[in-house]
């Protein structure tokens, strides 16, 4: 691309219930808007930002481009909502570096997903390693109609992830931004986030909603004592307001910057670096693609494989002919050690089996004698003690009642000790299962009297 030339963008944000498809001019000289359009689904094709019926929304976004087949020579980059991705940094110290799977199972732990149904991206920068997580079917299901109607897929931003490389403080600190009456903060240091969430905003006394969300963001380990804080409005919104709130709960406004949430996207992205390591996702071209291009991309896999080719035999001499014993060690005894302590140490469980079904005759089940923890792993307000409120009429005990640090939860978990009585589990169950979509149950090898339930989507 030369100094002058163009190229044609289009951003697909899908939010709530609408797809915002907004066209730009990137270029040497900077950013052009062309124009946007909205299109709007039922609950039924797209629910809570995610689609929920393929075919109604390959057709509707299929309609839409037929209609305007001017937009089908621009390359799309999808914007993924901070609630659809999973974000964690971690600040490291010498020598943490050797400790990376450490810190990476430590993130997937904390996913409300099987590894296997994510796309996880990794970003060292400086002394921040940073995680990120977006679920697979999420993003085939939202790329379908694209890729079906033949569009360059450039590839995948978050939110978050942008608004942190925007502000790029130095020390911890706080971005906030408002879109679509959804209220995000991410706690960001050094352009990495460190984690953040979404309050939704409903009603008509968003003000409450507003210094409600910041005191529970502020409840975070990672938050306490961050008191400085980056204000990114759409140039619509009023910013008095929004200071005089950030400042009651004893937050220093730093910084505000008025411009809309889609501008600032683009822009970053077509200022950021050529390795595209803020990409989540990036279509590759295949062999069909490169044959239809001037066929420098043949020449180049050709000597690309060429490459390989030789560096591959001369691995294989060097290692045969002149180091012949130092494979051996490859073999890396040690682990197959550690993964036979490991199916050791889990034995006792045929051991402690048996005894399930001895302790059962002792006596009937008094429920009130299993205190019940209650986290609301959603935005949906009072659900956790609505929940505590049904519990307790079936005769459970419920010894707290709070917010869970992630609101973004599919998934229902109930977890129990080892040990725990069948019966009692499968009553939990049953009733968890009345009032939400998918209810699964965790072993923890932590013993401890109380239950725990984290409430993830609603029927």
């Amino acid at each position: 691309m030369s100094f002058f030339s163009k190229k044609t963008t289009l951003l697909a944000f899908l939010n709530n219930g609408n797809l915002k498809l907004a066209q730009y001019n990137l270029g040497a000289r900077g950013v052009s808007s062309i124009g946007s359009d909205t299109l709007t689904f039922a609950d039924g094709v797209v629910k809570d930002s995610s689609v929920a019926n393929s075919e109604g929304f390959l057709k509707e976004v299929s309609d839409f481009f037929n209609a305007r087949p001017e937009l089908k020579k621009s390359s799309v980059i999808f914007v993924i909502p901070e609630e659809k991705t999973f974000i964690k940094g971690f600040s490291l110290e010498l020598g943490d570096l050797e400790r990376k799977e450490e810190f990476r199972a430590t993130f997937l732990s904390e996913v409300p997903f099987l590894e296997e149904e994510l796309i996880v991206k990794e970003r060292l920068d400086g002394r921040m390693l940073e995680f990120t997580a977006v679920s697979k079917k999420y993003l085939e299901d939202l790329q379908y109609p694209f890729a079906n109607l033949g569009l360059k897929i450039e590839g995948v931003i978050s939110v978050s992830q942008a608004l942190a490389r925007h502000a790029s403080p130095g020390e911890r600190s706080t971005v906030l931004t408002f879109y679509d009456n959804d209220f995000v903060l991410a706690l960001v240091q050094n352009s990495s986030v460190l984690f953040s969430e979404t309050e939704r905003m409903t009603g008509k006394d968003t003000s409450k909603q507003f210094v409600s969300a910041l005191k529970h963001f502020s409840k975070h380990p990672d938050a306490k004592n961050v008191k400085t804080a980056v204000l990114i409005l759409d140039p619509e919104l009023p910013e008095g307001v929004m200071k005089e709130r950030l400042e009651e709960v004893g937050f220093k406004v730093t910084s505000v910057e008025k411009i809309s949430l889609l501008d600032l996207l683009v822009e970053y992205y077509n200022s950021r670096p050529k390795s595209k390591w803020d990409l989540l996702f990036t279509k590759k071209k295949g062999l069909k693609g490169m044959l239809k291009g001037d066929g420098k991309y043949l020449r180049y896999a050709g000597i690309g494989f060429l490459i390989l080719v030789i560096v591959g035999v001369w691995a294989f001499l060097f290692f045969k002919y002149l180091f012949p014993r130092e494979p051996e060690p490859v073999i890396i005894a040690p682990t197959v050690v550690e993964v036979e302590v490991e199916v050791a140490t889990t034995t006792p469980e045929a051991t402690s089996t048996p005894e399930l079904p001895a302790e059962e005759p002792l006596g009937p089940l008094n429920k009130a004698n299993f205190p019940i923890q209650i986290f609301n792993g959603t935005f949906v307000s009072g659900e956790a003690s609505r929940l505590g409120s049904i519990l307790q009429e079936a005769g459970f005990t419920v010894a707290k009642v709070d917010n869970y640090e992630n609101q973004t939860q599919a998934k229902t978990t109930l977890f129990v000790s080892e040990g725990t009585r069948d019966d009692l589990v499968n009553e939990l169950r049953a009733i968890l299962e009345i009032y939400y979509q998918e209810v699964v149950i965790s072993i923890t090898p932590v013993e401890t009297e109380d239950i725990h339930i984290v409430i993830g989507a609603k029927k």
